[in-house]
């Protein structure tokens, strides 16, 4: 069995076979027609596009955007590995309504 480290926040964990670290790393947002509707609907997008969930994120998960003191709440539907060559990125596909995906 081994042990944990006695400290996680130093434990950065990388994407293997990339050397990256994937706290680092950024990961690219796809929305589905019905997040899209709704992000643009409610003035989202570039928010979006500026949002960086990070890596760890995972099928199933809430992604909750706070603006103008609404929150809106769409769920992260698929994530998808993307390689060209030495080129490896991660793309969450994020879904609208996020009900039932809890």
């Amino acid at each position: 069995m081994t042990k944990p480290p006695s400290d996680s926040r130093k434990h950065t964990p990388t994407n293997p076979g990339s050397g990256i670290a994937v706290g680092d790393m950024h990961v690219g947002i796809r929305l589905t027609a019905s997040a899209e509707r709704y992000a643009r609907h409610h003035g989202l997008m570039e928010v979006f596009e500026a949002a960086n969930p990070g890596p760890m994120a995972a099928v199933g998960d809430i992604l909750s955007l706070t603006t103008g003191g609404s929150v809106h709440d769409f769920a992260v539907a698929q994530r998808r590995w993307i390689i060209d060559g030495e080129t490896r990125r991660l793309e969450l596909t994020i879904d609208h309504p996020a009900f039932g995906r809890r």
